[in-house]
This record gives structure tokens, sequence and C-alpha cells, in this order.
């Protein structure tokens, strides 16, 4: 992935936009993408805007007096294809034509003169790079710090509120111990150290998980002490029980150094952070855990995609790596092979299917804090920036809904939201949900877990 205004092979960019592989585009567009008349082609391989048309899909997709295609489709005065509708393999909707909810025309199928594709159209885009909905109502953000006092590098309480996504009010708020009870060990993050407390989401959606450590609150330079290294696993009913499982220890592993992240499918966790990469352990193991990952040895985020665990790391080759070989499942032994994006400091992220086309994942998302948040797309086996949003996030969560993403990303300070529509906005500021507390900060960020 190509840093964000980056132009290669010839192509021309303007306004952050990527252009490559000869194209010319405004706003976004790349490879071959054209944008006249004030038109913004944020598609790619030829797909053309004119007259104020958006042409934001790919392959040809073309827009005229404002109509709107996708994945190739043609609309004509006005006619629009949205919320997972899709116009695909030369169907056309015309004369204002529409297909909602899901809707779906294909091989050469006609929409016409307002009909509309619903009962029984593909929920949520079920066509060649449509995802299912997984949205709910609800999300998961870390705060650290109580608010008693400023915050500095000493270990901090943690916790973790249940916000709306709609107006991004406190629904519920999760403490994590700060003691030990039976099994269970403190759970402290470092007051200022911004790459710490990722929160992950398990791949059935189910639990939630984070590293930090078992230290009490106001354990001086709690990152550079010998305390074990903690992994807390929430579940859904962990909001109502107010329980948190952190009998999961990491014994020296990430010993003197930051753990960042950590991520669970349900009897097994991997863990992250400076100096040691990756480890691999069972749930409630409190021995040592095995080296999965050591180049790169300085890792920020995790996340399972497409059946592999990826990682992101600002050192060396610097951007997103899958770990494994593709389709092997997960990994439990020393591999690492670099796919990524590359972007110069890159902390959460996330995969997707996008074109049927392109095998295996092929759209990112990434959050980079010298850039923003990036979107990127694969073409054969090469990833490049597509558009971006401010200001300059680190953690991130996306999910689909329909053909749009929804990402949920956070600064210290900021608690931003992003409807992609369709997987072809057009990069500008992200919406505003909520701000800190004086004396606490915001980290980690994720999707409610399912029951």
């Amino acid at each position: 992935m190509n840093d964000a205004g980056v132009v290669t092979d010839g192509g021309t960019g303007g306004a952050g936009g990527g252009a490559s592989a000869g194209g010319s585009a405004t706003a976004g567009g790349s490879a071959g993408g054209t944008a006249t008349a004030g038109g913004s082609a944020g598609g790619r391989a030829g797909g053309t805007a004119t007259a104020g048309g958006s042409a934001g899909g790919r392959a040809g997709g073309t827009a005229t007096a404002g109509g709107t295609a996708t994945a190739g489709g043609t609309a004509t005065a006005g006619g629009t294809a949205t919320a997972g509708g899709t116009v695909t393999a030369g169907g056309t909707a015309t004369a204002g034509g529409t297909a909602t909810a899901g809707g779906t025309a294909t091989a050469g199928g006609t929409v016409t003169a307002g009909g509309a594709a619903t009962a029984g159209g593909s929920t949520g885009g079920g066509v060649a790079g449509g995802g299912t909905s997984s949205l709910g109502t609800e999300f998961v953000v870390l705060v650290v710090g109580d608010g008693s006092g400023a915050l500095s590098s000493a270990a901090a309480p943690v916790f973790l509120q249940r916000r709306s996504l709609t107006s991004g009010a406190v629904l519920g708020t999760l403490p994590l111990p700060t003691s030990a009870s039976g099994a269970n060990q403190p759970f402290t993050l470092s007051g200022t150290s911004v790459a710490e407390g990722a929160l992950t989401r398990s791949p059935d959606g189910r639990r939630l998980a984070l590293g930090g450590y078992g230290s009490a609150p106001g354990t001086a330079s709690v990152s550079t002490t010998a305390t074990p290294r903690v992994v807390a696993l929430v579940q859904a009913s962990s909001f109502t029980s107010m329980t948190v499982d952190t009998s999961t220890t990491l014994s020296t592993s990430f010993s003197g150094a930051s753990i960042r992240s950590a991520i669970n499918d349900g009897t097994q966790v991997w863990a992250a952070g400076a100096t040691e990469g990756v480890v691999f352990t069972s749930a409630g193991s409190t021995t040592a855990p095995t080296l999965v990952v050591n180049a790169p040895s300085n890792v920020r985020g995790l996340g399972f995609f497409g059946g592999n665990l990826w990682v992101s790391t600002g050192s060396g080759q610097a951007g997103v790596h899958r770990v494994g070989l593709t389709g092997i499942g997960p990994p439990t032994s020393l591999t690492s092979v670099y796919l990524g994006a590359g972007t110069s400091s890159p902390y959460g992220f996330a995969l997707f299917e996008d074109d049927a086309s392109e095998p295996g994942l092929d759209l990112v998302y990434v959050a980079d804090d010298s850039f923003g948040l990036i979107r990127g797309f694969k073409s054969g086996s090469i990833w490049t920036a597509d558009d971006y949003w401010t200001p300059m996030v680190r953690h991130l969560s996306c999910t689909e809904d329909g053909r749009d993403v929804v990402c949920l990303a956070t600064t210290a300070t900021d608690l931003y939201l992003l409807r992609d529509v369709n997987r072809f906005s057009l990069g500008r500021a992200l919406s505003s949900l909520a701000t800190a507390a004086p004396n606490t900060a915001f980290r980690g960020v994720a999707f409610m877990p399912v029951p």
C-alpha cells in the first residue's frame, strides 16, 4: 500500500487521491479512473464520471448526469443502486430505477422505471464483494484512568465503556480488576503509552481480548517492570456479571517492555508487543507461551481476517503482515509473510474481500498516526492507497453493514465514526462521537461482542 497522496507508475493525483498505472484522478481515483467537469472517480480500472456524476465502482462503471453506478453497472438520469443493491455484469437501472436493501440484478437483468428489487434480494449485499451485517447497536471503547489525577507512565486502572453506536452515549462501564482474586490477576495499563490497550474481537464475535500488566494502579513506569503480563478475556455477559477473566498470564514474555494487544479464538490466545513480536498460549495458562513471530519483533496490532492472523508494525518493514500461509488456519509456528499495505506508522487495521475477480482479501483499512485512516485496495500482489480520512488515529475496528464498511477509531482524546458508503466514499474528516473525560484517555475500540 502506498502512502495516501502517492502517485505510482506515471499516474497523477490530487487532494490526497492515489492514482496508479497511468490513471488521472481527483479526490481519490486510481488505476485509470477519470473525472471530468466536476465528477469524481472513486473507483478503479476505468471508472468514469462526467458532468458531475460519480463512479464509485470498478471495471468500467459509468455514471452520467448525476447517476451512480457500482461494480460495472450503468445508471442514467439519476438511477441509483444503493445500500448493498448491486447491478452487475451489465445490469441496467434506468429512469430512476432503484435496487435497494440488498436487491440484486445480475447477468444483464434490468430494473426500470422505478422498479424495486427487494424481497428475495441478497440481504447485506450478498454478491461479489458484499458482506453481511454484523453492526449491532453498541460498541466498546477502552478508557485508561479514573479521572482522579493526571495520567503518567505509572500503571492506571482500565475501564471498558459500552456506548451507543448512534449517539456515542455511555450505556455502561465495566471496570477491570485492580487486585488479584483467585486465578484472576490485576489488570492495568501505562497511562501514557498510546500503543497499548488495543481491543480485538474474536473471529466468531463472541469475545474481546486485550493485553496489560498484572500490576496494581500506581506502579511506577509499569512497562519497564518484570511483573507478568496478563490477557483479559471479555464476553457479552461480562457487562452484566461485571466479571472479567484475567487468569491468562504470559510468564516472562514482554518483561521490561510494552504489551500492546491480544486476540482469542475461544481456547487459544495470541499476544503482541515490543521486543518479542507475537507469542501463543492457551486461555487460562500461566506457563511460558510459544514464540510465533520474532520478525518483526516490535508489533502493535493483531487481527484475524480470512482465516489468518495479521499483525501491524511500525518497525523495519512497516505495514500489515500476514502470519502463516493462506488458508492454513490460526498460526502456532514461526512463519511471517509480508503481504500488507505498507504505511509509515500503522496501528489498528481491518481487511475484507471486495472484488470477486481479485482472489482473497483485497480491501484494507489502516489507522496510521502519520496520515489518518487509510483505505487501500489490492490488485494482483500490489496494495495501493485509495483515500484517507483525518485526523491521525491509532486504534481501529471495522465491520461490514451490507456494502458499507463502518469503522470506529480513536485518538487518546477523541472517538470517531466512519461509514464508508459502498466502500468508495471520498476521504474527509471523520465524524466525532465522543471526547475523553479529563485525566482519562481512549485506547482500543471494538464492536460489542455477541452473546
